[in-house]
């Protein structure tokens, strides 16, 4: 046994161990052995199972070829036994000659030559080639097997590498190897011939002898001389004997030896491959050669041609698949222009433009890797989704912010020409929220900052914003409308269903595509996510602000989602702390800041007063949560140099800080900062006239800005001082009484603005044709000393005397002198060209904003590449934005006018009547009377500063008539349908002062209504008719618009008390445009884009006794009140007085609803269409909607607000005026209007199918009838089933000349047409119509008697008693059709 080592022994004992086991290793043998068989040991390796290395340009030796590695001495013994051979072999005969072989040798090789030890004397040798790396450069292996099967042999990687890479790549040079050669013997392959021998064999040499085993000196001449010997044998036999030859050695030779040869020779066929194609002189066949061109032509036809060659370094190309190598073709060049026509996907570059389809970019761009046309440059919308749902951190996020730049540039409107159907409701619909709220969950902060980007682009609108910071100095500026959904209104004014079970829940798709706020904030918790992100991640600036901003616009949404922000634990606290703070550092302020946490950002800021803006509870638990005060103080205390910021930011967070600020004092909070800073104020105030005067005033815009936002704010100082405070209970606390303003505290500024204001209007009066000042200053300063002075009047201890002194020195020395410069011309001139109510429409720019995510609607001007890099300084598609607009000039300039005269009534004539009676300013009221409301501007927020100065208008011509007060009522009447949801107190004023003053409606004066007489006497349009009681109804429509004059005070009041249901609304109003701080409880006003009172306002009251009488259900029972029976008529007379006097104005409501609103009058109760005045003013309305020019405009297909549709309506009508109507000829002209040719048939089967029996009382003569009759005479009716209908009413007597003379009329004139001429309509089969006809006359054949007059009909006759000509004997031509039905009745009933 052996030892093991001990503790102790040093080296020399263990070495002395080692020696002691190697020498005693090799005499003990082990007990037992084990032996594991070759699992890798195939069939083919019994043979041989070494890996044998071949090198394709080396020629290997004879001991390469042996399959088992021998000693010298084996080959020794290998060597005497081959010399017994041959000296065996001398002494026997040839034929002994294979049995000798097989007795004394048992290798396969034996058969071919002896083998012998390689004669390397003169052999050159080729050391590997050195490498310029200290170490060998590592080697890939391919791993993969090149087996084919599986009994082949397995190689090694070393053979496989050597295989697929060649002996040079491992540094052997096969130009300085000598093949050894080797003695084989030839081998006839079946396939080849002396005839078809390879060209150049003869030069080449044997394909199989190599030289193996002979001497090294002659070697070469030796194998020469073999092959001629055997091209000599092959030469002189002939094909059949070679054939033979080669069948005998076929069957002798073994099948592996066969195999060996013919591989052997395709190896060497193929190495002489390239010196067999170049010319030689040897002789060849011509037919083989003829043969192997043709081969190499069709190989090469059938092969692909490839974009590369593959190269055998190439990792896993093994196999060439041509179709995977398309991408790296050359790309084809783009289509022209002409050849791509239109309807191709729109392909976007990275900065989300465009490509045209014929742009030709360069490859390195990086715009071509899609796979869908190829050779256009760029990626589409659907390629971009599938890049932001990438595995790849780069494509993902540049796939984000692609699709950001794309979304930006749409909604500016820059690629509504270039694309056929809008790209933000197709994104939408395309599910591109969840992309983006997907991206948001992603643990990658650069992968949230792209989606954030992308998510800011879709929400936030910054024209939108831009447009809203511009009209923010003007007069009530600070008012928004909630950019909410109309669909989310109408589901939210539903009644809750009982039933709460049955209710289908809407899935977070439908909540997309209503509300894509709603959606994020309810269905995607975006709130909690933005809390984690600005809490954890901490992102770049420009994230932080995306975000500030997105959380804005979710504000903007409704007061309902500022809410939702405002509760969202943690998120406001974070802002708060994070980025809104009251001490900061800030090294370095001249550059951008990168990280905006602990330091002011104006983005915040201006988040806070939008919620602020959302309503005065959110507003008061901001103030005093999070110590808003304080934080105006420290924003506004210090000079802008002074905040540790960069300049820019730091004017931008004062700017912010002042709005806010405005918007807090508007609801009579933060009064504690104007105390802390008043000695600031102060200050800053008496330089505002030097800052004006200042050059550099007009070219710093912060500068400006400031100045503008601080008046502002002082001007709602002036409201909480002017406005007296409920008297404070017992509870209030101690502070809040110490800092009570009141007049004293503000009247001391009234001084130096007024001279500010005085040196800024007379600097205007001159310098303005020249200069071309910014008026954002000039308003606020003219919207302060407006409103200083409407307060001061209200103020106790106010020296009247003394003030209205100072008015008038004002006007006197500014105001007057002002109106009649030529700077104030060139203002008033700026009206119509800036106006939005003459804005043009734009069908591209509507389509741009989905239903779901609601905007202001500012987009840029098409053709114009202007950004927003200035904030007064862009062109959008609202001209009453651009700069140099009038608008907020003249609004303010209007609003101290209207002060001062209520005043100071001298000056009404002085200051009024240059401003009411302006040729310019009548010109635009004009032109906006002629506009009709067309604009798609009319319901805008950034258009309510132009309802509010047309408002004003209005206010100074109550005080003071224009030239043509015509005018004035038609803007008020305009108006009325344009003012928005938070202008309640601008309607009822509209209503109490100006709608319905008859001032305002010269039309109806003594000497007008006298003329109009005269000539409605000389047109003979009085009204002849009877009632249902047979009273004589004989009134003109001058005396009906007399009445209606006389009874405008009435009519008023109706209208006031029809909207009496909105007096909690409009009280809200009223305290704010009023400025009374304490009682205003919002500056959001839900629903941007829609206004407060419909187009239809005229008929609310008369709808609104409808549905009362629906719901009381009346129609079946009582009569209605004589107060509903006079409102009803009240409405009747308005409408009627405004489609005389103001048919342009009424044509802005379509005809149909119009008609529509009037029927209600006949199903309203059961006998108020027969109550005298109702009945006299419905007759006036009859005779207006007679007239050719409204019937033409009737259709009663369109859709009607308020109903299913009017066929509904009109069924309504007739089942009233079947049960109580009692022939009443106005009801009876009513329902006649529906039935006229040119209108749906379906009408005219509900009263000949189903309610024939109403015909009998339609007792109308005919020229009583106001509707021309040629309208229920042509065309001509194609309806068979209603002709047939008209024709059983004629045999059944249910329609007589006696009593229903028009519906007998129409009965005979179409069915007599059809029966004789019955034209053919497009729209209807011609067996149809054939077999309708065969069945009429066979019944006009039987009822002959009955249908004379049918038959007999040649045209209509008004003249005449029933109103038609009859043949006395027909034409030959009608004579022959009735002969020939009448034969065929005959004929049909002889055979029965």
């Amino acid at each position: 046994m052996n030892q093991r080592p001990k503790p102790g022994e040093d080296e020399d004992d263990l070495l002395k161990l080692q020696q002691e086991f190697l020498s005693a290793r090799g005499s003990q043998l082990p007990s037992a052995s084990v032996k594991r068989p070759d699992k890798r040991k195939t069939e083919s390796s019994e043979h041989d199972s070494r890996d044998v290395v071949n090198m394709e340009d080396v020629e290997m030796g004879a001991d390469c070829e042996q399959q088992v590695k021998k000693s010298r001495f084996k080959q020794e013994q290998e060597v005497k036994s081959q010399a017994e051979v041959s000296r065996d072999v001398s002494n026997e005969t040839m034929e002994d000659l294979e049995r000798a072989m097989d007795n004394k040798d048992s290798s396969v090789a034996a058969v071919l030559a002896s083998i012998i030890e390689r004669d390397t004397r003169n052999e050159i040798f080729a050391a590997p080639c050195l490498g310029n790396q200290a170490f060998p450069s590592v080697k890939s292996f391919n791993m993969s097997s090149t087996s084919k099967g599986g009994k082949t042999k397995k190689k090694s990687l070393f053979a496989q590498q050597v295989e697929m890479k060649g002996s040079e790549h491992f540094g052997v040079n096969s130009l300085h190897r000598v093949p050894a050669p080797r003695q084989v013997t030839r081998f006839i392959q079946p396939e080849t011939s002396a005839l078809q021998s390879v060209p150049g064999s003869s030069a080449r040499g044997s394909f199989v002898l190599d030289g193996s085993g002979l001497s090294v000196s002659n070697k070469k001449a030796e194998i020469d001389q073999i092959h001629e010997e055997n091209e000599e044998k092959l030469a002189s036999m002939s094909e059949g004997e070679i054939l033979d030859e080669q069948k005998k050695l076929l069957d002798m030779i073994d099948p592996k030896l066969v195999d060996f040869i013919k591989k052997k020779r395709a190896a060497a066929a193929k190495s002489t491959e390239v010196e067999s194609s170049m010319p030689k002189n040897e002789s060849f066949s011509v037919m083989r050669e003829k043969k192997r061109i043709e081969n190499q032509q069709n190989e090469s036809a059938l092969q692909p041609k490839l974009p590369v060659k593959p190269s055998k370094e190439w990792v896993h190309m093994d196999t060439v698949e041509a179709e995977k190598l398309e991408w790296i073709k050359d790309l084809p060049p783009p289509p022209s222009a002409e050849d791509a026509g239109t309807g191709r996907p729109a392909r976007f570059d990275f900065e989300g433009n465009v490509m045209a389809v014929d742009v030709d970019v360069p490859v390195n761009m990086g715009l071509h890797h899609h796979g869908e046309e190829p050779e256009r440059a760029g990626y589409t919308l659907e390629e971009i989704f599938q890049l932001t749902r990438s595995s790849n951190l780069q494509q993902k996020t540049l796939a984000f912010h692609t699709l950001a730049k794309i979304i930006s540039k749409a909604k500016c409107g820059r690629l509504s020409e270039k694309v056929q159907s809008p790209i933000i409701p197709t994104i939408l619909s395309g599910g591109v929220l969840m992309l983006l709220r997907w991206g948001l969950d992603d643990s990658v902060v650069a992968v949230v900052a792209a989606s954030i980007d992308a998510l800011h682009a879709l929400l936030w609108n910054p024209l939108d914003e831009a447009a809203i910071e511009l009209v923010w100095p003007w007069y009530q500026g600070d008012v928004l409308a909630a950019l909410t959904p109309t669909a989310t209104l109408e589901m939210e004014g539903q009644p809750e269903e009982l039933d709460e079970e049955n209710r289908e829940e809407e899935t977070d798709a439908d909540v997309a595509r209503r509300d894509v706020i709603q959606a994020l904030v309810h269905r995607m918790d975006l709130l909690v996510r933005f809390r984690y992100i600005i809490g954890s991640m901490c992102p770049q600036a420009d994230t932080v602000i995306n975000m500030l901003e997105i959380l804005t616009r979710f504000a903007e949404h409704s007061s309902t989602m500022a809410y939702e922000i405002l509760k969202c634990p943690g998120l406001m606290d974070k802002i708060m702390q994070e980025f809104i703070p009251t001490a900061w550092s800030l090294k370095g302020t001249t550059g951008p800041v990168s990280n905006v946490y602990g330091i002011p950002v104006p983005a915040a800021v201006k988040f806070l007063r939008v919620l602020c803006q959302s309503g005065r509870n959110i507003a008061s638990i901001l103030v005093d949560k999070y110590n808003i005060k304080l934080v105006l103080l420290r924003y506004l205390s210090v000079e802008t140099s002074e905040l540790q910021l960069p300049l820019k930011e730091a004017a931008n967070l004062q700017i912010e800080a002042l709005a806010l600020w405005r918007t807090c004092a508007t609801y009579g909070l933060a009064t504690e900062t104007y105390f802390d800073m008043y000695s600031n104020i102060a200050m800053y105030v008496g330089q505002l006239e030097k800052h004006w005067t200042s050059s550099a005033f007009s070219s710093v815009s912060g500068h400006r800005h400031f100045d503008t936002h601080l008046i502002c704010v002082l001007e709602k100082m002036l409201y909480i001082a002017g406005h007296i405070r409920a008297k404070p209970s017992d509870s209030t606390k101690a502070d809040d009484l110490l800092y009570q303003m009141n007049w004293s505290h503000v009247a001391s500024l009234a001084q130096p603005l007024l001279a500010c204001s005085q040196k800024v209007l007379s600097d205007i009066e001159v310098n303005y044709p020249s200069q071309k000042q910014d008026l954002h200053f000039p308003t606020s300063c003219i919207n302060f000393l407006a409103s200083y002075y409407n307060l001061e009047s209200q103020q106790s201890g106010t020296d009247a005397v003394t003030s209205l002194d100072g008015i008038e020195q004002f006007c006197n020395s500014c105001f007057h002198p002002l109106l009649d410069s030529y700077g104030f011309q060139l203002i008033v001139e700026q009206l119509c060209p800036f106006s939005n109510l003459l804005a043009s429409h734009n069908e591209r720019t509507e389509a741009l904003v989905p239903p779901c995510l609601p905007s202001y609607g500012v987009f840029l001007q098409q053709q114009t590449n202007a950004m927003l890099q200035q904030r007064d300084t862009f062109e959008t598609n609202m001209p009453i934005i651009s700069q140099h607009t009038p608008f907020g000039f003249l609004t303010s300039l209007f609003r101290l006018a209207l002060s001062v005269s209520k005043r100071h009534k001298a000056m009404i004539s002085k200051i009024l009547s240059p401003l009411i009676k302006n040729k310019d300013i009548l010109m635009y009221m004009k032109k906006s009377c002629a506009a009709a409301n067309a604009s798609p501007f009319c319901t805008s927020l950034i258009t309510r500063a132009e309802n509010l100065l047309q408002y004003l208008w209005l206010k100074c011509c109550v005080l003071e008539p224009c030239d043509d007060m015509s005018i004035a009522h038609r803007v008020s009447i305009n108006l009325m349908s344009r003012l928005g949801h938070g202008d309640e107190h601008l309607v009822h004023d509209l209503i109490t002062t100006v709608t319905f003053n008859q001032a305002f409606i010269c039309e109806g004066s003594a000497v007008n209504l006298t003329s109009e007489a005269m000539a409605s006497l000389t047109l003979g349009d009085a009204l002849h008719l009877k009632s249902a009681t047979q009273e004589e109804i004989n009134v003109s429509r001058s005396s009906l618009l007399q009445d209606v004059h006389k009874s405008l005070a009435k009519i008023r009041g109706h209208y006031l008390m029809a909207f009496s249901g909105m007096e909690k609304a409009v009280l809200n109003s009223r305290n704010f445009f009023m400025g009374k701080p304490f009682e205003t409880q919002s500056l959001m006003f839900k629903c941007a884009g829609e206004s407060l009172m419909p187009k239809d306002w005229i008929y609310l009251p008369l709808i609104n006794v409808y549905n009362r009488a629906i719901q009381c259900q009346n129609i079946s029972g009582m009569s209605l009140s004589p107060q509903s029976v006079a409102m009803v008529s009240s409405v009747l007379q308005w409408s009627f007085a405004l489609e005389v006097w103001r048919p342009a104005e009424m044509g802005q409501v379509p005809a149909t609803i119009r008609l529509s609103r009037i029927l209600c009058a006949f199903i309203a109760g059961n006998d108020l269409f027969l109550e005298k005045p109702v009945n006299y003013y419905l007759a006036g309305l009859l005779r207006e909607f007679s007239s050719q020019k409204i019937l033409d405009k009737l259709n009663f297909e369109e859709k009607i607000p308020g109903m299913t549709s009017f066929y509904d309506l009109y069924q309504e009508v007739l089942d009233h005026f079947e049960a109580v109507s009692f022939g009443d000829p106005v009801f009876g002209l009513f329902v006649l209007l529906p039935l006229q040719q040119r209108h749906s048939s379906m009408l005219r089967k509900a009263v000949w199918g189903e309610r024939r029996k109403m015909l009998r009382t339609l007792r109308i003569p005919l020229h009583e009838i106001l509707i021309p009759i040629q309208n229920f005479l042509e065309p001509e009716e194609s309806d068979p089933e209603l002709l047939c209908l008209q024709l059983s009413a004629l045999i059944s007597g249910a329609v007589q000349p006696t009593w229903s003379p028009l519906m007998y009329l129409v009965a005979v004139h179409h069915v007599n047409r059809f029966l004789f001429l019955a034209p053919a309509a497009e729209h209807e089969k011609t067996e149809e119509r054939a077999s309708a006809r065969e069945r009429m006359w066979a019944q006009v054949i039987v009822c002959m008697d009955k249908l004379r007059d049918v038959v007999s009909y040649k045209q209509y006759n008004m003249t005449q008693p029933r109103g038609m000509d009859l043949y006395e004997t027909l034409p030959s031509s009608r004579q022959t059709t009735v002969d020939h039905y009448l034969s065929k009745i005959k004929t049909a009933d002889s055979k029965f």
